[in-house]
Parts: structure tokens; sequence; C-alpha cells
């Protein structure tokens, strides 16, 4: 599949790996992503006799199809994100997909156009490619955490600050929910949590107060109506916006350390049919 991003501001930059790469097209200012993944989104229709199980099942190996080729676009957009401070989506104008066994040379006709000279080894793009080997939004926690990160740095450049807060909390209480599963870690109440993820992610207790400030900012303003001062929330506050989105993008790089080190959705399976086996009940109380 190939298809452009739609990004705050276009990152002019090429990438090139054997399932996902990436090149600036200077024309349009855009930039084009090819991946490669399994196409499972036909053929279910006729799968048994009874038609509302083949309809069932047609529809979640639509949905999982979707879910699988739309997490190799959201590695990119969470790469983006982390390393730019630019929020992006796949929803781009264009798209084009190819179905058919010999796909992995439509793959390389793809980045055979890629200028290799063109890579800026600049910190930033080492920081790129860094991101890109340890990131993996196949897993269900990984993918929408990003969501939520990207999508609060466009609701900042576009002045909705107190829905922005409330993303970058939900990008929090996310990890939370990951590693008290891994870990198999106690509930407890929401800042206690915050303790826990000193513990596990290595951070530090400025990273831990801010997380305490974005929580009580979120239940004081963003989820809640204000009790006070609800006019002057901007003004109060837009000072920090920059240290809240630091501390959360240091805790989400954290976080995609941690999943990478204690991995349970491969990220680039062998073989599809395993993976599909491993992980079919956990997409599907995702998707």
């Amino acid at each position: 599949m190939i298809r452009d991003l739609i990004c705050d501001e276009t990152i002019g930059f090429n990438y090139i790996s054997e399932d996902i790469s990436c090149k600036y097209d200077f024309f349009g200012n855009e930039l084009i992503v090819g991946i490669i993944s399994p196409d499972w989104s036909k053929g279910w229709r006729n799968i048994s006799s009874n038609k509302y199980i083949s309809e069932i099942i047609s529809d979640y190996m639509y949905f999982l199809n979707q879910y699988v080729y739309r997490s190799y676009f959201i590695n990119i957009i969470g790469a983006l994100a982390l390393v730019y401070g630019k929020s992006s989506s796949f929803f781009g104008q264009s798209m084009f997909r190819y179905s058919h066994y010999n796909i992995d040379k439509d793959y390389k006709k793809f980045t055979d156009t890629i200028n290799r000279k063109y890579n800026n080894l600049n910190t930033n793009y080492r920081m790129f490619v860094y991101i890109m080997s340890k990131i993996n939004a196949l897993d269900p926690y990984v993918n929408r955490a990003i969501f939520y990160y990207s999508k609060s740095l466009g609701l900042i450049t576009n002045l909705f600050e107190e829905e922005a807060i409330i993303c970058l909390d939900n990008c929090i209480d996310i990890i939370i929910q990951f590693i008290k599963i891994k870990e198999k870690l106690p509930t407890k109440k929401r800042k206690d949590m915050h303790r826990f993820l000193k513990e596990v992610l290595y951070i530090n207790d400025l990273n831990i107060k801010y997380l305490d400030y974005i929580y009580d900012l979120r239940c004081d303003f963003g989820a809640h109506p204000a009790k006070s001062l609800w006019w002057d929330f901007n003004e109060i506050h837009m000072n920090n916006y920059e240290d809240i989105i630091y501390n959360v993008r240091l805790i989400l790089i954290k976080f995609i350390e941690y999943e990478y080190s204690n991995r349970i959705v491969l990220k680039k399976p062998i073989s599809w049919y395993e993976w599909f086996m491993d992980n079919c009940d956990l997409i599907y109380d995702f998707i």
C-alpha cells in the first residue's frame, strides 16, 4: 500500500526499511509512505453456511486487516510526533493498494524511487530511525498511546489546550494500563500509579510531578466543568505547555522502549498465520 500523510508541517526526509518506507515529494510537499502488510479483507463472505457467522467473520477480518496496515502508518506517525513534534494522520488525499503475490516487487519499485542520498544524518533523523526500530503500533496499547499523543500536538497547535491535556492524560493512562497488566500490579489511585511508573520506567520525581499536574488539570478543567478560573485556563497554564509535552514525550519513549523489551505482540512475525492465532482474541477486544 502507498499513501500520503497529512501533517501539520511536512518534514522533508527519506526513510527505507524492509516493510515500511517513506519519501518526501518535493513537488507535492508531502510525505508518501509505502508498506507491506497481509491482506485479509476479502474472501470471507461464504466461509460458513450460516450467513450470520460469515458476516461476523468477514467484518472481523476486514477490521483486523485495517488495524494491521494502519499500525504500520501509526509507527511513522508516532516517530514524527516524538522526534519532530508534528501531528499527522493517515487520512491523506491518495491511496494505492496492491493485492497480489508479487507485492514485494511493487514495494521494491517504490523504494527504488527513494533518493537514498537525500537521507539526512542529523540528530533528529538518527532519533527517528531509533524510534522506528523500537516502536510497535501492532500492540493495541502502543497504538492508542501514540494516537492520543499525536492528537494532543494537533489540538495545541489549533489552540484547544484543555482538550490537548485530556489527550495527554489519556496517553499516560494507557501506559499505566499496559504496565499494570504486564507487571501484575494492584489497582490503586491514579497518582499512586504514577509512582509505579517511576519504578518501572526509571523516570524521576520531576516527571512524576508533571504527571500529577496533568491529571489535576484534566480533572479540574478538561473532563469536568471548572469551578473557577475557566476563562483564565490558557493564561495561567500556557507557559507550562512545553514542559508538559516534554515530560509526556519522555515517558512515551520510555514506554516504547519498555514494550520493546517486554513484547507481547510481535512487530515482524515470520508467519502472519501464527501471529493471527496468537493475537486474534487480543485484537478483537480493541477493534
